[in-house]
């Protein structure tokens, strides 16, 4: 979860697999275009309203929020370039798709050894 702070208010985001079929859903990309868009600064911009609304829909299903409104949480946070927020609320999206290899898979606990 990350939390977007725009003035008084905070706005939970949530990021996972559920969030990147509705994106490629909504946009019409492909699997691949949306990984491709990960490392693509200018394609990020062109989408970031998007992933924003994708997000807090997400983390609250029930929020009723315009893509408006989240262009407004942009502009209360410091903008679109040079955000500390948003840059953040990036590299949170790209995390949730990277595993990370050097760490070793937990062992099982002795109950599900039996199993």
């Amino acid at each position: 979860m990350f939390e977007l702070k725009v003035g008084s208010s905070t706005y939970p985001l949530k990021w996972g697999f559920w969030a990147m079929r509705e994106f490629t859903r909504q946009t019409g990309k492909t699997t691949q275009d949306y990984f491709n868009m990960l490392g693509d600064g200018q394609a990020i911009l062109d989408n970031i309203e998007t992933l924003l609304h994708i997000a807090a829909k997400y983390a609250n299903p029930a929020l009723q929020v315009s893509v408006q409104e989240v262009c407004e949480w942009i502009d209360g946070s410091g903008g679109i370039i040079g955000n500390a927020q948003i840059n953040g609320f990036i590299q949170y999206i790209v995390g949730t798709h990277i595993v990370n290899a050097s760490e070793k898979p937990a062992e099982p606990t002795e109950e599900e050894k039996k199993s």
